[in-house]
């Protein structure tokens, strides 16, 4: 039996892996590539302040990551879906690190656990 993740709420990740069954780890896998190549871009459009792609790719990562348990990545995500919609650059700067940090470590998580 996988390591229980400290960053998920197993009642998601038990239902996803129920529903997908041997299927779970390659869905787990794309999720993982998806919000690696997501993150980046929302990176790129904090560079060149696009706030409506960093709202819009917050969004998206805000609903997945919850969807897998990961409410307090959901909530950061939401965060800066907001401060996208708001045109914040400074809260977003200020917080992309804990973003990167989170993920990251939500990431580890979710691959041993699969």
């Amino acid at each position: 039996m996988p390591t229980e993740p400290e960053f998920f709420d197993l009642k998601y990740l038990n239902d996803l892996r129920d529903l997908f069954d041997d299927e779970f780890g390659d869905f787990a896998e794309k999720h993982l590539e998806d919000a690696t190549r997501v993150l980046s871009e929302i990176e790129d459009a904090i560079t060149k302040e696009d706030f409506e792609i960093i709202k819009r790719h917050a969004h998206r990562l805000k609903s997945s990551w919850r969807q897998f348990g990961a409410l307090e990545l959901g909530s950061l995500y939401r965060d800066f879906e907001f401060w996208g919609r708001e045109s914040n650059p400074a809260d977003i700067k200020a917080n992309i690190g804990a973003l990167r940090t989170e993920k990251t470590k939500a990431c580890e998580q979710l691959r041993t656990y699969c």
